[in-house]
C-alpha cells in the first residue's frame, strides 16, 4: 500500500498557477481548454489529449530522456488537473443539489485513479519506467474525466 501513496506525489499540486515549477506549464491549460472548447464531438475533445505532452517531448531537454518523459506528463497531467478541479466547483455550484453526490463521486474516482494507475505501474517492476507509467496513466485518466465532467457542463450526457 506504500507504493499507492507515493503515486499521489507524481503530480505536483495544480493549484499554485503562478509558479513554473514545471517549465511550460502556464501554457498548458489555456492549450487544452482551447481544443475542448472547439471541440464539438466526444471524438475530438479525446483528441485533446497529448496535445501539452506531444511537443514537450520534442524540445531538446527533453528527447529521449525518462526525465523528460515524467516531467511532460506531469505538465499535461497538472494541466487537465487545474480543468478536473474547475468542472468540479463549476458543477457544484450549478447544480447545488448535488453537490455532495459530486464530492463524493470524485472521491470514488481519484481512488480508483490511484489503484489503476498502481497497477499499470507495476508493469514497470520497480523500473525507471514506473514514473513514466504513473505520470501518463494519471494525465490520461484525469483527461477522460474532464471530458465527461465538460460534456455534463455542456447539458450533454457522457454515457
Amino acid at each position: 500500500m506504500a507504493a499507492i501513496a507515493v503515486m499521489g506525489a507524481a503530480l505536483p499540486a495544480a493549484a499554485d498557477e503562478s509558479a513554473e515549477a514545471i517549465p511550460g506549464r502556464a501554457r498548458a491549460r489555456p492549450m487544452i481548454e482551447a481544443c475542448l472548447e472547439a471541440a464539438q464531438t466526444v471524438e475530438a475533445m479525446r483528441a485533446c489529449k497529448r496535445i501539452v505532452f506531444n511537443p514537450c517531448v520534442e524540445e531538446e531537454e527533453n528527447l529521449q530522456s525518462t526525465h523528460g518523459l515524467v516531467m511532460c506528463n506531469s505538465r499535461e497531467g497538472e494541466a487537465w488537473d487545474a480543468l478536473l478541479q474547475a468542472r468540479t466547483a463549476e458543477l457544484a455550484q450549478r447544480d447545488a443539489y448535488r453537490a455532495e453526490a459530486l464530492a463524493a463521486a470524485d472521491t470514488a474516482w481519484r481512488a480508483w485513479v490511484e489503484a489503476e494507475c498502481f497497477y499499470h505501474r507495476e508493469e514497470a517492476q520497480g523500473g525507471s519506467a514506473e514514473g513514466v507509467i504513473t505520470t501518463e496513466c494519471n494525465a490520461d485518466l484525469t483527461a477522460d474525466r474532464v471530458i465527461g465532467l465538460t460534456l455534463q457542463t455542456r447539458g450533454e450526457l457522457p454515457y
